[in-house]
């Protein structure tokens, strides 16, 4: 029987296999604070204004609460703001928290492994706490979690997965709790799981993983009768009605996204449906083969038409069935049901977003929860070989364990410097997938950033000759050209980015029926390709629609500005870049466009104010040599 010295004893084990755990987990994440900006940061924080967060107030907490990209994702959206009070903008203080908020995650999983196998596996308290720090480690250091951690707008995902795992734990913790403590623990879970579905929507997983805990770990050893079974799936059946008729209530959007969302993307459900199985195959072989040249931000991937197209459609749904069933006959094993409340959380964890959503088939950050479940098992394992294995084949099988977390650990350090910038990391994407059409763009966009136009037009080329339906591809295309001096065939992108955008205007009506409106994105192409085919009132109508969706967003109102300039009306173009400028003094498009609108109403000493300003500040591109030439006529 443990003494109370016992006890107190393997408190302070833990409290310093935590502290390990951070050291290894800030050593292994080093790079991540000096890390840039990615992909969808630009939408969700670098031009939605509403989490520009200059005074750390009330008002601009709640605004960011309110008026998020994702507004349903009130949590996220609030650190991004409290980042951008922090760092005026700057990327360092967004990558930090990121990775203090994965540092807690690998603590909750310690914690959650800890509370399971002491109260399952029946080991001692060192067994149990080398068990729970092995799979806690593991997990934290796997370069697979890269992404949820320096690709920053998957904080979203990586606070879901805190709050799912603490409130998993709190439950645990609530049943076998007495008195206060129980009231406590249950507060504790009921915060947490109210903060995770207000973090990113699949954090309603909780739900399924509650029921989950409680045949598997509650009672693991106790007998379980079928009735309880019968009852455990009929609430999570009543469960998943809840969330549809909470969600139908509510306007959360969820059944929005399933039913109206496929226009959106180039397969069907049905599609995504057979595929998903072999896409999970795919990030299992990445979990026990984790090169770095193996992780990417995008992957191609083929498309499953039928079972049989690829064959490997059937065998990876045979395989996902085999351990599902095998999960289930686990948890009603006695004695075994923790190896199933474990084996089940992996693919009940990928129940949302890898079954008929319709998501970007492929994205790693999606492994950062369900990967839980298996550092779970290896942890379980450790723990009963503890004690059971002869002394030197224990410190054999010690750093045997030792020498993979190293491993894991350079492997996630070398991926981190390839998202050091966003130039870097869409280099690797291609070198890996030299015809992926998301790739090529996104680094194109990048050398076009940099005035290396020469560089960027053959991605976009190459982008619109495997996806001829591509928006940005055949827009930037047609941007390139028409800075090249190639105006008839910038004219033709340009036109083909129009239709493109109609079509997806047009598709998005059709899909959203008389439940919503086009979004703003979908107006903001058309604006743009409107603009480009000389046609600006038709832009200042799809950008003033925009703007109604996305309030503030200069680049929004930076293109309507350009398009009151166009369709002559300059004096109003003036006054919303004045605005703008007020707002942004650095949105140096805004500047240049205010150079042109105060010629264009006859103010030359103001545009030559402007011109001058432009040259002084803005970074070198060709605009910046067109407004010298300005100055000297």
């Amino acid at each position: 029987m443990a003494t109370g010295t016992d006890n107190q004893s393997a408190r302070w084990q833990n409290y310093g296999l935590a502290l390990v755990l951070l050291i290894i987990v800030a050593w292994t994440f080093r790079q991540v604070p000096a890390n840039s900006f990615h992909y969808d940061d630009r939408t969700n924080i670098i031009d939605w204004e509403a989490v520009h967060a200059e005074e750390l107030t009330l008002e601009s907490v709640l605004r960011a609460a309110r008026g998020g990209y994702l507004p349903r994702r009130v949590v996220s959206n609030v650190t991004f703001a409290i980042d951008w009070y922090r760092g005026g903008g700057a990327p360092a203080p967004f990558q930090t928290t990121n990775l203090v908020i994965h540092a807690l995650s690998a603590l909750a999983v310690f914690v959650l492994f800890l509370s399971v196998f002491g109260h399952t596996l029946g080991r001692s308290r060192p067994a149990v706490s080398a068990g729970a720090f092995l799979g806690a480690l593991v997990w934290a250091v796997h370069p697979i979690q890269l992404q949820a951690v320096s690709y920053i707008v998957q904080r979203m995902t990586s606070l879901a997965a805190l709050f799912s795992v603490l409130a998993v734990f709190a439950y645990v913790r609530c049943r076998l709790g007495t008195g206060w403590r129980r009231t406590g623990w249950c507060l504790v879970a009921m915060l947490a799981v109210l903060l995770g579905i207000l973090s990113k929507e699949n954090a309603w997983i909780i739900f399924m993983l509650l029921p989950l805990a409680e045949l598997g770990v509650l009672r693991h050893s106790r007998p379980v009768r079928r009735e309880s079974l019968v009852y455990t799936c009929s609430g999570l059946t009543g469960i998943a009605a809840l969330v549809l008729i909470v969600d139908r209530a509510a306007r959360l959007g969820l059944w929005e996204t399933l039913v109206q969302g496929y226009w959106r993307v180039d397969f069907t459900m049905w599609e995504r449906l057979l595929t998903q199985p072999r896409v999970i195959g795919f990030h299992l072989s990445q979990l026990f083969w984790p090169m770095p040249a193996r992780f990417s931000v995008v992957h191609d991937f083929r498309l499953s038409h039928t079972l049989l197209d690829p064959w490997t459609t059937l065998l990876a749904w045979v395989v996902a069935l085999l351990v599902a069933a095998v999960g289930i006959w686990l948890l009603q094993a006695r004695n075994r049901r923790v190896y199933g409340f474990l084996l089940l959380w992996f693919p009940v964890c990928l129940l949302i977003e890898s079954t008929i959503m319709p998501l970007v088939m492929v994205f790693e950050h999606r492994m950062y929860l369900p990967s839980i479940g298996l550092a779970g098992l290896l942890g379980a394992g450790g723990c009963l070989l503890w004690g059971r294995l002869p002394p030197r084949l224990l410190a054999a099988v010690t750093l045997l364990a030792l020498g993979c977390v190293v491993l894991l650990s350079w492997a996630t350090y070398s991926r981190s410097l390839v998202w050091a910038t966003d130039l870097s990391l869409w280099q690797d994407a291609l070198r890996k997938y030299p015809h992926n059409v998301v790739a090529n763009v996104n680094l194109g966009w990048n050398y076009w950033k940099q005035g290396d136009i020469g560089r960027a037009v053959p991605h976009y080329e190459a982008a619109v000759e495997r996806e001829p339906g591509h928006y940005n591809a055949n827009f930037n295309l047609g941007l390139s050209y028409r800075q090249l001096g190639r105006i008839e065939e910038a004219d033709r992108y340009f036109e083909r980015a129009r239709k493109i955008a109609l079509r997806k205007v047009q598709l998005r009506l059709d899909a959203q029926l008389n439940s919503g409106a086009v979004d703003a994105r979908e107006w903001f192409e058309l604006g743009n390709a409107l603009l480009q085919r000389s046609d600006p009132r038709g832009a200042v109508t799809a950008f003033e629609n925009a703007l109604m969706q996305n309030p503030g967003n200069p680049e929004i109102l930076t293109n309507l500005a350009f398009s009151y300039l166009d369709a002559g009306d300059p004096s109003r173009a003036v006054l919303m870049f004045r605005e703008i400028l007020q707002q942004r003094p650095h949105e140096f498009n805004a500047l240049y466009g205010l150079g042109q609108a105060s010629e264009a109403v006859g103010d030359p000493d103001g545009a030559r104010e402007v011109w001058e300003r432009y040259v002084r500040e803005a970074p070198e591109s060709v605009w910046k040599e067109r407004a010298r030439k300005r100055l000297q006529e």
